[in-house]
């Protein structure tokens, strides 16, 4: 088994941060641009956009008073944290090949897993607007 140290490395760190400027710029912009000037002041605006990191429960964050965007955030999460959570333990094993590819598969189940679940929020948050 590898230590936490040697799993996550600074690249694992530049994934997650690029990720979330990503999905933080089109949140703020779909809470921004969507919609009629009246529906904006429905909308948290600065909540949905600094809980870019709740990966499914943007939307819910977005849209509080609609119990339906908490469901289907409830919904999302086991396909987004479940791929979040099979992305983190393959960073612990140890593969039988070269360490170049090891790190390779690595990187790539990161990618999938932070897509998934960071994708599970722009998922939520056109739900609640839509």
């Amino acid at each position: 088994m590898r230590t936490l140290q040697d799993s996550f490395t600074r690249t694992h760190g530049f994934i997650v941060l690029g990720f979330l400027a990503t999905f933080t710029a089109f949140t703020l912009y779909v809470c921004c641009f969507q919609g009629s000037k009246s529906d904006l002041r429905e909308r948290h605006i600065t909540a949905a956009t600094l809980g870019v990191l709740s990966g499914p429960f943007t939307g819910a964050l977005a849209r509080p008073g609609q119990s339906d965007c908490v469901e289907f955030g409830w919904k999302l999460f086991p396909y987004c944290g479940g791929l979040l959570a099979v992305a983190c333990g393959v960073q612990f094993v140890r593969f039988p090949f070269p360490r170049d590819d090891a790190e390779l598969i690595r990187l790539v189940s990161w990618l999938i897993g932070c897509l998934s679940w960071f994708g599970g929020g722009v998922l939520s948050l056109l739900y609640a607007f839509s």
